[in-house]
C-alpha cells in the first residue's frame, strides 16, 4: 500500500489536492472519479472565475476581511505554506496571499464565507497531521 498525492493545477492555480492510501487500482479509480466530476478542469476554472464579481459597493464581509492586519494573516499563511503553497516569507506576501483567499471566499460564498474558511482550515490542518504521522512511521 502506498500514498497517492492528488494535486490538480489549472493555469498554475491549485484547485484540488489531497492524499489517499492505496494501490494502483485504487489510484486509477480515483483518476476516473476526478475525470467524471470535472472532465474539463480548464472550463471549470474559467466558469468559477467568471462567477466571481467584485461588487461596486463595499459589503460588510469584504470590509471585515480586507481589514485583516498582516500579523493576523501570518498563521494562516504558514498553514497554507505547510501544505505546499508557495508564499515568500515576507509579511506583505503572506498578507496578500491570505487576503486573496478570503476575498475569493467572500465573493463566492457571501455571508457563509466563515463556515467555508473553517472547513478549509480544518482540511489543511488534517493534511498536515496526516503528513506528520506518515513521516513518523
Amino acid at each position: 500500500m502506498s500514498t497517492l498525492d492528488l494535486k490538480l493545477y489549472v493555469d498554475g492555480e491549485r484547485i484540488m489536492w489531497g492524499s489517499i492510501q492505496g494501490d494502483e487500482a485504487e489510484a486509477e479509480a480515483l483518476r476516473e472519479l476526478v475525470n467524471e466530476i470535472m472532465p474539463n478542469p480548464v472550463d471549470a476554472l474559467q466558469k468559477f472565475r467568471a462567477g466571481l464579481k467584485y461588487p461596486d459597493e463595499m459589503t460588510p464581509e469584504l470590509e471585515f476581511v480586507l481589514g485583516w492586519p498582516n500579523f493576523k494573516c501570518g498563521p494562516y499563511a504558514q498553514l497554507f505554506r505547510a501544505t505546499g503553497a508557495k508564499i515568500p516569507p515576507k509579511a506583505e506576501a503572506e498578507q496578500a496571499f491570505v487576503l486573496n483567499w478570503l476575498v475569493r471566499l467572500v465573493l463566492k460564498h457571501g455571508a457563509q464565507w466563515v463556515e467555508v474558511a473553517k472547513e478549509q482550515v480544518a482540511a489543511l490542518q488534517e493534511a498536515i497531521k496526516n503528513k506528520s504521522e506518515g513521516e513518523q512511521t
